[in-house]
């Protein structure tokens, strides 16, 4: 039997069929898929940035793979969960995709340089922790993360556009758009991985041994480029897309919390960032609260896609 057979069978059974045609499950699981890609992505990057050099380097490299790790963990298992529950809604259509096939083979290659690095230049860690500019081999590492998982972002993405490219844009070229959407989604990755450290390290979680002063200071230059990618592109799709989105309710969601997270991020978070030594009932509360405002946002974004 092969492989395709089973698949077809599998797309014929009532569970495939209810899960492609259910108007809120499906959605919701593909909202939950992009959240987590959007969370550990995120985090993975900030460490790639810090195995390369170029940011957080006051923090030991070990910081980020003890404190954060768990994190991305339950991220990654979330992801790869609701990415299986996704593929069994339409199996074929997945496996005749061959941007998918192209994720996959990429998320493999991501796995085995998580694991190589894990297994072989982490060792040593104890010999280059707190220099500025780590080895070659962790370099190279973060290198082959950085691409792998950018690449793992935009094939994803590229998977709703490989048959019926659609939009003013992709009139123009039928890759404008989607290389448009890929670029927001990356945006947000990395937006959500300087969001989640420092709202972590609010709650008493991830990087507790950091200063959150010096914590926030550091990302912040990350913060500020990732948000600017995300909102630049945005607004490019929404030039491509305004007579659609314009009627639908996840659009004015997204429209009414986004300004509110954007000047909640850069004054009272930022001010009780910066005045606070460690967590207290107002860190909390702060971090609380941006979580619930930025999750708003990127869930409000997706649930775009599926709006009429």
């Amino acid at each position: 039997m092969s492989i395709l057979s089973v698949l077809q069978w599998l797309a014929a059974t009532q569970w495939s069929i209810a899960l492609h045609e259910s108007v809120y499950v499906w959605p919701l699981l593909e909202s939950l898929h992009v959240l987590c890609l959007g969370l550990f992505v995120g985090t993975a990057v900030m460490l790639d940035l810090r195995l390369l050099g170029v940011a957080t380097t006051h923090i030991p490299a070990s910081a980020f793979t003890q404190r954060l790790l768990p994190w991305t963990r339950r991220a990654f298992v979330i992801m790869v969960v609701t990415g299986l529950l996704l593929f069994t809604a339409t199996p074929v259509t997945y496996y005749n995709n061959l941007s998918f096939r192209l994720k996959l083979i990429l998320m493999v290659a991501a796995g085995f340089n998580v694991w190589f690095f894990h297994a072989r230049t982490r060792r040593r860690v104890a010999d280059w922790d707190s220099a500025v500019t780590p080895p070659a081999a962790a370099r190279m590492a973060a290198i082959v993360s950085l691409t792998a998982w950018a690449g793992v972002v935009i094939a994803g993405r590229l998977i709703a556009y490989e048959d019926s490219p659609t939009h003013l844009l992709t009139r123009i070229s039928p890759w404008i758009f989607p290389a448009f959407e890929s670029a927001h989604l990356l945006g947000l990755c990395a937006l959500g991985g300087t969001l989640l450290i420092i709202d972590l390290r609010m709650l008493g979680l991830g990087l507790t041994s950091q200063p959150l002063a010096a914590l926030a200071t550091g990302v912040d230059p990350w913060l500020r480029r990732s948000l600017a990618l995300m909102v630049s592109t945005g607004l490019l799709l929404f030039a491509s897309e305004g007579g659609r989105v314009l009627h639908t309710p996840a659009f004015w969601v997204k429209i009414a919390t986004l300004p509110l997270a954007v000047v909640y991020t850069f004054t009272v978070r930022r001010r009780v960032a910066s005045q606070s030594l460690d967590t207290s009932r107002l860190t909390r509360l702060t971090a609380t609260v941006s979580l619930v405002l930025w999750f708003t946002v990127a869930a409000a974004g997706r649930w775009i896609g599926f709006s009429s």
